[in-house]
């Protein structure tokens, strides 16, 4: 289970405890992340420079991928993925596209259980 997650250096940093064990995950710029499950996954959406508009990635808690996650509008102009939350007990991550976003519901594993699009 995930323990004493925090965000450090403006943001561009992440770190948790895993079994007595300090993880890291440092970035070049800021990052937003959010725990899933009962502290068994951590979802980041990481900078848009390098891996969009399939920026935001599934940790385990010992700090292995778990999965990349493939944005469901990356095929019809989407940016990235701009922003990750809880509610109602899902995560949700919000996918940047030119004219409107869209709320992307996730399961642990990665997987698009639904989408809709938001103002």
């Amino acid at each position: 289970m995930i323990d004493n997650c925090i965000s450090t250096d403006s943001g561009k940093t992440i770190e948790w405890e895993f079994n007595s064990r300090k993880i890291v995950k440092k970035y070049d710029y800021q990052v937003y992340f959010e725990i899933g499950g009962v502290g068994d996954y951590i979802v980041v959406v990481e900078p848009d420079n390098e891996f969009s508009p399939n920026n935001a990635i599934i940790f385990n808690p010992d700090g292995t991928e778990r999965k990349r996650i493939i944005n469901p509008l990356s095929n019809d102009g989407a940016i990235c993925f701009g922003d990750v939350y809880r509610e109602r007990g899902s995560i949700v991550l919000v996918s940047i596209c030119p004219r409107a976003n869209y709320v992307c519901v996730i399961d642990s594993d990665g997987g698009i259980t639904s989408f809709h699009e938001t103002r």
